[in-house]
Formats: C-alpha cells, structure tokens, sequence
C-alpha cells in the first residue's frame, strides 16, 4: 500500500477514511498517511508480542480508539486446562 494509491482510492469511492485490521501493533493501533488510514489489531499480548489490543467508536465526524491489555488469565475458565480429561485415540 502507498500514499498515492490510497488517496486515489479515497477520492474515488468518496471516502475520508480507511481502517484495516492486519497485524500486531506495539499500541493496538497506528495512524498512516496522517490520517487517511487506521489500522487496528484488537489482540493484545499476540503471540507474546506484548501488545495492546484496540477497537475504534465511529460517530459523525469523531473516532475515539480504546486500546487495552490482556484480561487476567484464569485456569478456571481455559479451555486447556482439562486436556487430561479428555478422550484420547
């Protein structure tokens, strides 16, 4: 992706405004081209990156981006945790 190629396809389709989801961000999100594109990763701790995670709220002219960490693990609620008990073949 490049500048040029974004700004044609904003003015094209008469947008103001990409957001993309592709991969992990250290801060959840990131600006590019100023602010014609936004990208998202609402993964956080991804693969151990230690990232955050974030979502954005649309309304008429305002985007608010909240980004946050990882819940508190729990091997309670894991779905690993009782491997031991299931069927084996």
């Amino acid at each position: 992706f490049g500048r040029d190629i974004l700004s044609g396809f904003l003015q094209k389709n008469g947008l103001s405004l990409m957001i993309r989801g592709h991969s992990a961000l250290k801060q959840g999100y990131k600006w590019w081209f100023g602010k014609d594109l936004l990208s998202l990763f609402s993964t956080p701790e991804y693969c151990g990156y230690h990232n955050k995670g974030a979502f954005a709220i649309l309304r008429e002219d305002e985007i608010n981006i909240h980004t946050f960490g990882p819940s508190t693990y729990s091997e309670q609620y894991s779905l690993l945790s009782n491997l031991n008990e299931l069927p084996q073949w």
